[in-house]
């Protein structure tokens, strides 16, 4: 049976993991067991359905990518939440796949969910710690997190470190922004959490421009501004991320 791997403190993250929790119920995302097995499909009435469809499709696009790169990787996905898709890279992959992530309560439903897939680990810990071996990675994945992390250049920095020689970071299904638009995106966020009765969550989501991430030469593997993703939304209702993926490759050495 899979349980959850703790690397680092919980008290460190208690209040921060308590007060995402108090969200999430209210959003009503705090799924059992049973329903993460069957995500990213959920009911045609959920309220979170579309965003379902989209999270589906960066999914199956982050799959189709690494088939064609190389075989059985071995998969960080940081800030996994209770690893639906940390489980599905396993599966679809063959991978060996480690889900990371410093809220104890949805790992340890994700392990009463996934329990049963072999090649499949889900860690607490800070990933700014020595939680899990330098090098050691094919690839990286930051899918739906990096508004989490206040600071991306001493995030990915971080993540290179634990790369292979020719690994990969890869993110998607995160907000990325022009500069001049992070003002008005910054009080939308307050609106919409203090709506919900949660104001302070505001001080843990941050708005990050793509200009933020030009130090590491990210590559647009996906870019839902081009053409054929607008055909595809406007024409045939395709439920494409209206964010972007990126790569971000590990520096070849001198």
């Amino acid at each position: 049976m899979l349980t959850v791997d703790f690397r680092s403190d919980p008290s460190t993250f208690a209040d921060a993991e308590a007060l995402y929790l108090e969200v999430r119920r209210a959003e009503g995302r705090v799924l059992s067991p049973e329903a993460l097995r069957k995500l990213p499909v959920v009911a045609a009435d959920d309220p979170h359905a579309r965003e379902w469809q989209i999270r589906a499709a960066t999914a199956d696009r982050l799959i189709n990518y690494l088939r064609g790169r190389q075989p059985h990787p071995h998969i960080l996905d940081l800030g996994c939440g209770p690893g639906w898709m940390t489980a599905r890279l396993v599966r679809e992959l063959k991978a060996t796949t480690v889900g990371i992530d410093c809220n104890r309560s949805e790992l340890e439903r994700g392990a009463e969910a996934f329990g049963a897939i072999e090649g499949l680990q889900l860690v607490y810990g800070d990933i700014f710690e020595p939680v899990v071996d330098a090098a050691s990675f094919d690839v990286v994945i930051v899918s739906a997190a990096l508004q989490y992390f206040p600071d991306p250049d001493a995030l990915l920095i971080r993540l290179l470190e634990l790369l292979k020689p020719n690994g990969e970071i890869l993110i998607a299904d995160t907000p990325l922004y022009r500069r001049e638009e992070i003002p008005a995106a910054a009080e939308r966020t307050r609106d919409y959490y203090t709506k919900l009765g949660f104001p302070q969550m505001t001080e843990h989501y941050h708005h990050h421009a793509f200009d933020d991430l030009a130090t590491f030469s990210p590559e647009l593997i996906y870019d839902p501004r081009g053409m054929v993703s607008r055909i595809g939304r406007s024409v045939f209702r395709r439920p494409l991320s209206p964010f972007p993926v990126l790569q971000i490759s590990r520096p070849k050495s001198p």
